[in-house]
């Protein structure tokens, strides 16, 4: 009984491992590349969603704070209409 030879099998073996190895990790690197450029995207997406939002937001504490100013303005003139009334009713 001989036993066959292990150095040929395990050379052709290291080397199809090595081929492995390689093929492995150009697939590692190209799924990181793949994975930071989608994050890159999302990240991007999400950036002009929160503007586009703080701007929404702003547009309308500016209309809201324009509103309240009309509303005084007319309270205001609401005031000095009354009290010219007052006046012209004292003078009669």
């Amino acid at each position: 009984m001989s036993i066959p030879s292990t150095s040929s099998t395990t050379a052709g073996n290291g080397a199809s491992m090595g081929n492995s190895m390689n093929m492995f990790q150009s697939g590692a690197a190209q799924l990181s590349a793949q994975g930071t450029q989608a994050a890159g995207k999302d990240g991007s997406a999400m950036m002009d969603q929160i503007q586009q939002t703080a701007a929404m937001q702003m547009q309308f504490q500016t209309q809201m704070g324009i509103i309240q100013m009309i509303v005084k303005m007319n309270e205001a003139l609401a005031k000095l209409f009354k009290a010219i009334g007052e006046a012209i009713k004292g003078l009669a």
